[in-house]
């Protein structure tokens, strides 16, 4: 039986890393033919994403996590913006993705070895394409967030300072988003907007896209996509969850007990959930405005509220 090797590379960030290493584990649980490799990039000041590389290496089958080579930061006159020093700090590690590729390219003396059938990126990690394709091998898209985000993207809105009043038209979204409810990455004056459509823009050099949502969910969105002509095929594969490790990651135990029980005494489908993602966080306005809105909704919610990223 032949056998096939699929390599995978995520941002350092649990929202793109955790997500994509379940994406890979349920890969080779489906077909026995299929074994992956992670490659991880370690980021000394994120111990909650090394913690996590830690804990599913020594429990993982048929899927086996490598460590890539530490480089050096971008200094902080290269970038203004968390996106733009993720893209270069991952930009830096192609050198040693490159080195980890060829040690998994069979020679042809190893006929029985298992063949490099193809790499995934994630949505920061797009550098890397050139990389797979110098090898020669396939490309593809994993892209962790929802697919209106991918539509978001691809057609990013261009933001004039002097208009507070404008409204965007994007495909993936049926109806035209107002200025305040689109991310800082856009309305902020530094590079990560201009980050965020390179990527984009290399997204459509990929083989395929996989996308961690559902057709139910998101059939408006997906539509958009499925229309977008330049786009290569789009393969909803969601939600990818990890159900079971959160618990065991999380830094402050007796709070999630506190917050499970919570849930529990709760009537069932009563509960607002408002995440933003692990890179997701707010301008005090922001928070404002979605607390007047939780409070005149009278809903009971939780809300996964984070600090801005440090880098």
């Amino acid at each position: 039986m032949t056998r096939f090797e699929v390599v995978f590379i995520a941002t350092p960030a649990l929202g793109n890393l955790v997500p994509l290493v379940e994406f890979a584990n349920l890969l080779t649980k489906r077909d026995p033919r299929f074994s992956a490799t992670v490659l991880t990039i370690c980021m000394p000041q994120r111990p909650l994403v090394n913690a996590f590389v830690q804990a599913r290496a020594s429990s993982a089958i048929n899927l086996r996590l490598l460590h890539l080579p530490t480089v050096d930061p971008p200094t902080p006159d290269q970038y203004q913006s968390s996106v733009a020093f993720l893209s270069l700090h991952i930009q830096n590690h192609k050198h040693h993705v490159k080195h980890a590729l060829l040690n998994l390219i069979p020679t042809e003396s190893d006929s029985d070895s298992v063949q490099l059938a193809a790499v995934f990126v994630d949505m920061f990690c797009t550098a890397l394409i050139d990389v797979a394709a110098e090898l020669a091998v396939p490309c593809y898209l994993f892209f962790a967030s929802p697919a209106s985000f991918l539509g978001f993207a691809l057609h990013l809105p261009r933001v004039d300072p002097a208009e507070s009043e404008s409204e965007f038209k994007v495909p993936s979204f049926k109806n035209p988003l107002p200025r305040p409810v689109l991310p800082n990455v856009v309305l902020d004056a530094n590079d990560g907007s201009s980050w965020l459509s390179y990527h984009a823009g290399r997204y459509r050099e990929t083989k395929g896209i996989v996308v961690n949502t559902l057709q139910e969910l998101e059939p408006h969105a997906l539509q958009s996509l499925y229309n977008d002509s330049q786009l290569p095929r789009v393969y909803p594969l969601g939600p990818v969850l990890d159900l079971v490790g959160s618990a065991q990651r999380n830094p402050n135990p007796a709070q999630y007990k506190r917050i499970m029980e919570w849930l529990d005494q709760q009537p069932a489908s009563s509960v607002v959930f408002l995440c933003f993602g692990s890179m997701g966080s707010l301008k005090a306005n922001q928070v404002e405005q979605i607390a007047i809105g939780l409070e005149r909704a009278g809903v009971r919610f939780l809300w996964a509220l984070r600090e801005p990223p440090k880098a």
